[in-house]
């Protein structure tokens, strides 16, 4: 008998358990990753591999109660159920997963209490999943009804960057995206290494979730898109690619082994780091030797309203941080290409985004 589709997404990936060196551990408190000794857990099948994943879960549950409040607002005109609804189930889950993670993994009785305050964060980065996914799989997507079609995706973007994957990466390579969003790179990079394993890592567990069922699930994903003539419901078919994995990973302390990754993607994440020539020196340590890392960025023209005019970083800028982290690396050019961030009643927002490629 066939396995039920929701449960392939959610089986973990063999490969990248034993990449990590991990061992799942099933207790009637929690199921957990346990990585040196040390637990990680686990929520509908995505591993929590943090430095400090009890501060993360109380932050995410925090944020899952400002979305379950606004989703209430729109479910009580009619127009707006349809999606709203499916949502407000869908979040209501996950945060009764993580209020139980912090009773019972944590013994912790209040999702707040922790040794510090509840973290405050630059933008709610579980918001606009649903927008992220027709950015990123828009070619792929269809609205259903009288007037089908497509949606557009982000413009050359994903187009440029699964030609440098398949430039850089060996069909058995390890490919890791960080900052991987809702996974259209990592699917690229799954078919690019047909005998390899493509991993997508991000702080945002509605991405990564999103991800998940895309990428590795095989069920219809349905989600609603704001046109100008009101909400519309888009619909994408999981891919079914098995020869990848995702979870809730921090660029800053990556759990893998050194020297272990052929290729590492940075799309669209650099600029949002408090420190990129540490990123930089954490990627480069998973590198292989003779490793790849692709850069993509539209730079300074992203980043004003977030922050201050002393941080904003330029394609000159991560050259030079490179070459300081690795004297020896071949950098290139490979840009600007266009990327477009298609927002709430078609309009859109371009960008020039920047591709740098460095061969250590």
């Amino acid at each position: 008998m066939r396995r039920p589709i929701q449960d392939i997404a959610a089986q973990p990936s063999r490969e990248f358990i034993g990449l990590l060196g991990a061992a799942i551990v099933n207790s009637t408190e929690a199921t957990q990753w346990v990585i040196a000794n040390e637990g990680y857990p686990m929520i509908d099948g995505i591993p929590i591999l943090l430095e400090n994943p009890r501060v993360y879960l109380y932050r995410l549950s925090g944020f899952l109660e400002m979305q379950l409040e606004k989703l209430h607002h729109f479910c009580r005109y009619p127009p707006d159920r349809f999606w709203a609804e499916p949502q407000v189930v869908e979040l209501q889950k996950r945060l009764l997963a993580v209020r139980s993670l912090l009773r019972e993994f944590y013994a912790i009785e209040s999702q707040r209490e922790a040794d510090g305050t509840f973290l405050p964060s630059k933008y709610d980065s579980e918001a606009n999943t649903d927008i992220y996914t027709r950015i990123a799989w828009g070619y792929r997507s269809c609205s259903k009804g009288e007037a089908e079609r497509t949606f557009p995706d982000a413009g050359e973007l994903y187009t440029r960057l699964a030609t440098l994957i398949r430039l850089q990466l060996p069909r058995n390579g390890i490919f890791l995206d960080l900052g991987c969003g809702v996974g259209r790179a990592v699917f690229d990079a799954a078919q690019a290494a047909p005998k390899g394993l493509a991993i997508g890592l991000d702080l945002s567990f509605s991405k990564i979730a999103r991800a998940c069922a895309i990428v590795r699930g095989r069920s219809v994903i349905r989600y609603p898109v704001r046109e100008q003539e009101g909400i519309v419901e888009a619909e994408i078919q999981g891919q079914g690619q098995l020869n990848t994995a995702f979870g809730i990973g921090d660029g800053a302390h990556m759990l893998l082994p050194d020297a272990s990754v052929d290729c590492v993607l940075l799309g669209l994440i650099i600029g949002l780091v408090p420190d990129p020539e540490t990123l930089l020196r954490e990627v480069v340590r998973v590198l292989k030797p003779a490793g790849s890392v692709i850069i993509a960025d539209p730079f300074d023209a992203f980043y004003d309203y977030d922050y201050p005019w002393d941080h904003r970083l330029t394609p000159t800028a991560v050259i030079k941080a490179l070459k300081r982290v690795v004297p020896e690396a071949t950098v290139e050019m490979a840009g600007p290409v266009s990327y477009e961030e298609h927002w709430a009643h078609s309009r859109t927002v371009s960008y020039d985004t920047i591709l740098i490629t460095a061969k250590t």
